[in-house]
């Protein structure tokens, strides 16, 4: 195997940790007329957000680097850049795209859902002082406007290690915005991708304050990152404990997977039809941050409780970094049918109390329910509202809108 498929190999690890793998096509294939050929190394589809991937990789070693060096490996980033070309154009054309998930979850890309595209280029480089913060490699063009498009680039190793602090859709975006902004602005000094994002997770107040401020500025030593994950041990500790809960989201997602056929059968539509709304469910649970969904876990644990005595629990989360409210049912109603009209009346009554645009409504059985199915709906709280009227609301006070990071509740 040549290195530039071990680095696409390991690419791919990576961005299943970082996403799941429930969101990461891998060499999805454009059909054209003329044949068939590979729409971008990786595809992740995240709600109404694409990240296109592509993987250089240059078995040259860059601790001796000189101009020959680093024109060979600027000509890789640009031949990457011309490569996501395939994509953008194939999205304005709407061409017809063809994708196999992980799980064996085969579909039609729908273009019409994607209303935000991002571009990553990783590169591959041989850098026997990547140990050394001072010295490490690190790319010139850090992010870049290409085509309409931000395009971020990241030498692999640095992702490898980023796997230590990002771990769900929603963060490694949060990030990316962070990251525009940053190194956009041209008041953040910082010479080391890994040292600007241990400054986001243990100072990001001071970032905001930059991007507000133009008198403001930030200069960053390197080996910030290398002082974060040491001098700030306990508190990494203490963060990653209140994470724990936060697994039931991603098994939640993975699971959703399970339920594509049976959707098809039950609501007689067709497998592409039942997969679009698969990928748009896992795509809004996708935007939950690992703050949020540790919350979220942690209320669904208590509902659970909940219902070792009472028929039911429930509660609406309402997450303004997703512009989506969720409504969790813990029912402890064998006949799933009935659990679903319940969940189908809370959730027509919750879309006239909650600010965001779209609801999601999930439902399982309770402690005293033998039932381990889940039934998931996804409807437009606008329309909702146009069509349907309530007088008076039985079930819910208005909920109160979070957005829920590493520093704290932000209302």
């Amino acid at each position: 195997m040549n290195h530039g498929q071990k680095a696409e190999d390991t690419l791919e690890g990576v961005c299943h940790r970082l996403f799941g793998g429930d969101f990461v096509l891998r060499s999805p294939s454009l059909i054209d007329p003329s044949g068939t050929t590979e729409l971008a190394d990786f595809f992740v589809l995240i709600d109404d957000t694409a990240i296109i991937f592509q993987s250089k990789s240059l078995s040259c070693d860059v601790t001796d680097l000189n101009d020959i060096k680093f024109g060979r490996i600027r000509k890789k980033y640009e031949h990457a850049k011309k490569q996501l070309n395939t994509a953008l154009n194939a999205h304005n054309r709407g061409a017809e795209v063809r994708a196999v998930s992980p799980l064996d979850i085969a579909f039609t890309l729908d273009w019409s859902v994607i209303h935000k595209r991002i571009g990553i280029v990783t590169l591959n480089v041989n850098d026997h002082a990547y140990e050394d913060p001072e010295f490490r490699f690190q790319f010139p063009q850090l992010v870049e406007e290409h085509r309409g498009i931000m395009v971020h680039t990241f030498i692999l190793a640095d992702l490898v290690r980023m796997l230590d602090e990002l771990s769900t859709p929603a963060d490694v975006l949060l990030y990316l915005t962070t990251r525009e902004k940053a190194f956009g602005c041209g008041r953040v000094i910082i010479s080391n991708e890994l040292d600007l994002l241990a400054f986001s997770k243990a100072d990001y107040p001071q970032l905001e304050k930059v991007f507000s401020d133009p008198s403001f500025h930030i200069v960053v030593a390197p080996g910030f990152w290398e002082d974060f994950r040491s001098s700030y041990d306990e508190r990494i500790i203490e963060r990653d404990n209140r994470f724990k809960s936060s697994w039931l989201i991603d098994q939640l997602i993975r699971e959703m997977h399970t339920a594509v056929d049976f959707t098809a059968e039950q609501y007689e539509l067709t497998l592409q039809q039942s997969v679009v709304q698969y990928l748009k469910l896992i795509g809004k649970l996708g935007k939950l941050t690992r703050m949020e969904r540790a919350e979220v876990s942690q209320k669904l644990f208590e509902k659970m409780e909940k219902t070792k005595k009472s028929k039911w629990g429930y509660f609406i989360y309402a997450s303004v970094l997703a512009n989506t409210a969720f409504l969790f049912l813990l029912f402890n109603e064998e006949d799933r049918e009935k659990r679903k009209a319940f969940l189908e009346n809370l959730c027509l009554e919750a879309c006239h109390l909650v600010s965001e645009s779209c609801l999601i409504g999930i439902a399982t059985g309770g402690a005293q329910s033998s039932s381990i199915s889940t039934d998931a709906i996804l409807l437009d709280v606008t329309e909702v509202k146009r069509k349907v009227s309530f007088s008076k609301f039985q079930f819910f006070k208005k909920p109160e809108r979070k957005s829920i990071t590493e520093w704290g509740p932000q209302q």
